[in-house]
C-alpha cells in the first residue's frame, strides 16, 4: 500500500503538531513509522497542563444543548471531543482519530466545537493503484446522503482544494451521472448538471465537465463518442458523485475489483484538518493519514498567516 503525496519541507514538518491520541497497537506500531519517516511533531496525548482548558471549553460549547448531567460528563471525557477543543485551542495542528471511536463522534466533536470553516462538512478518498501509481479523487462517499446541486458543486471545490494540496497534477473534474450530456432526462440528472454550471461559474481555470457517465470521463475514446465537445484535456482525476450511494459503493468497487488502495475519508469543510479513521484501519492506513495531515496542515497555516496579514 503507497500513495505519492505532495510534503511540507523537512524543516517545517518539524513545527506540524500532529495529535494521535488513541493507544492500540496499530497506533502505536504506525507513530513509530512516522517518527522513522517523518519530522512531524507527534503528540501522543494532550498535556495535562492543557486539559482542563480543553475540559472548560467543551463545557462551554454543550452547555445549551439540554443535555442530562451524565451526558455533559461523558462528553467532557470523550477522547474525540478533548482533542478537537486542543485543535480549536491551537495547542496541536491536525488530529488522527478514528480507530476507536465512530465518524459521527469525530464530525460532531468538529461541529460542537467550531471547527467548521464552510456551510457544508464532506469528504473524500484518494484512490490510488498500486503498480501504475494512478492517483485518483472520489467524493463524496462519506458524509452527505443526498446533496442538492449546490451542496454538490461545495463538494467538488472542497475536492479540489484537497487535491491540489496533496497531488502535483492539476485537478480535473468529473460530475458523475447515469447520463451523459442530455442521454437521458431526470431530476438527478438536471441536479448534476446545475452543479456543475455552479462549480464552472466558481472555478472557470479548473478544468470541468458534467453531467457525464464514468466511462466518457475516465476513457477518452469514449469521452470522444459520448462528449466531443468536453473541455475536459484527457481523462477526469476527480470524480464527484451525485449521492452517498453511488461514492461509497464505487470507491470499495474500485478497492476490490480494480485492486486501488483507499486513502481516507479524508474530511473536508473543517478549517484545521480533524482526520477521521476506519475503526479497521491499518498501520499503513494511520501512516498516511497522518501524512495527508501534515499536508493538509501546511496550507491550513498558510491561509491563516494570508489572513492575518
Amino acid at each position: 500500500m503507497s500513495i505519492t503525496l505532495k510534503q511540507p519541507s523537512e524543516s517545517t514538518q518539524n513545527e506540524i503538531r500532529i495529535l494521535i491520541p488513541e493507544k492500540n497497537d496499530r497506533i502505536q506500531e504506525a507513530i513509530k513509522i512516522l517518527e522513522n519517516q517523518s519530522s512531524y511533531n507527534i503528540i501522543r496525548e494532550i498535556p495535562a497542563r492543557d486539559l482542563g482548558s480543553c475540559k472548560n471549553m467543551i463545557s462551554e460549547s454543550i452547555k445549551k444543548r439540554n443535555l442530562t448531567e451524565s451526558e455533559v460528563s461523558s462528553y467532557i471525557n470523550h477522547i474525540a471531543m478533548q482533542s478537537s477543543a486542543a485543535l480549536k485551542l491551537n495547542y496541536v495542528d491536525a488530529v488522527v482519530i478514528g480507530s476507536e471511536v465512530t465518524t459521527a463522534d469525530v464530525i460532531r466533536s468538529g461541529l460542537w466545537l467550531g471547527l467548521k470553516s464552510t456551510n457544508l462538512i464532506s469528504s473524500c478518498f484518494l484512490m490510488a493503484h498500486p503498480k501504475t501509481k494512478k492517483v485518483i479523487l472520489y467524493s463524496d462517499c462519506g458524509v452527505n446522503a443526498e446533496p442538492n446541486y449546490e451542496q454538490l458543486s461545495e463538494i467538488a471545490i472542497q475536492s479540489t482544494h484537497t487535491w491540489k494540496v496533496l497531488q502535483k497534477e492539476n485537478p480535473k473534474v468529473a460530475f458523475l451521472s447515469f447520463s451523459t450530456k442530455g442521454s437521458a432526462q431526470h431530476p438527478c440528472v438536471e441536479k448534476v448538471k446545475k452543479a456543475t454550471e455552479l462549480f464552472q461559474s466558481k472555478n472557470p481555470d479548473i478544468e470541468s465537465d458534467g453531467e457525464m457517465q464514468f466511462d466518457a470521463a475516465w476513457n477518452e475514446s469514449i469521452k470522444e463518442h459520448k462528449a466531443p465537445n468536453s473541455p475536459l484535456n484527457g481523462r477526469a482525476n476527480c470524480f464527484i458523485f451525485p449521492n452517498l450511494d453511488s461514492g461509497n459503493i464505487a470507491y470499495k468497487i474500485t478497492q476490490q475489483l480494480a485492486g486501488y488502495d483507499a486513502f481516507g475519508p479524508i474530511l473536508q469543510g473543517f478549517s484545521k484538518p480533524l482526520m477521521d479513521l476506519s475503526r479497521g484501519s491499518t498501520v499503513q492506513d494511520i501512516v498516511y493519514t497522518a501524512k495527508i495531515a501534515g499536508a493538509l496542515s501546511q496550507k491550513a497555516r498558510d491561509t491563516e498567516q494570508q489572513i492575518k496579514s
